[in-house]
């Protein structure tokens, strides 16, 4: 029998792990509040983080469920709005890159479900659009100087 001992790398932001490393990974990942964009090329997502965290307070509620015979209870986290807004103002805020809208949705610790179901974003559709709008654009300005 053969034992092979293999290092495994985990992301100091997400719960991604590989047996490559993940430093290219972690410069990007969107849990990174000091990411580099792959879309858009915005740096430091700190600013933008911190005029969104004061509008709101994240609360850890308990919920019960009543099922026949028993009753089940599991944590809720729910914003507690201090300044309510939108998904137009975080577009508006990272300049419409899709990429950074999701970063800053879970840099600020909005669950995803909770954001999609609230605003009703669909992350691969705008990524796709992002890039065929990006790519027109480059397209006419190489050929129309």
């Amino acid at each position: 029998m053969k034992v092979i001992k293999k290092n495994v790398y985990y992301c100091d932001f997400c719960k991604k792990k590989s047996l490559n490393s993940l430093k290219k990974h972690e410069e990007r990942c969107t849990q990174n509040p000091d990411r580099r964009c792959g879309m858009c090329d915005i740096i430091d997502l700190n600013p933008i983080l911190d005029e969104f965290e004061d509008k709101f307070v994240l609360c850890v509620t308990e919920h019960k469920e009543h099922w026949p015979g028993s009753a089940i209870y599991e944590e809720v986290i729910e914003p507690i709005w201090k300044d309510e807004f939108t998904l137009q103002d975080i577009q508006g805020a990272v300049d419409g890159c899709p990429a950074c809208i999701l970063s800053v949705v879970r840099c600020l610790g909005l669950n995803f479900w909770y954001f999609q179901g609230r605003f009703k974003y669909d992350f691969k559709a705008a990524r796709s659009d992002w890039w065929d709008a990006t790519n027109k654009e480059n397209l006419r300005r190489e050929f129309c100087y």
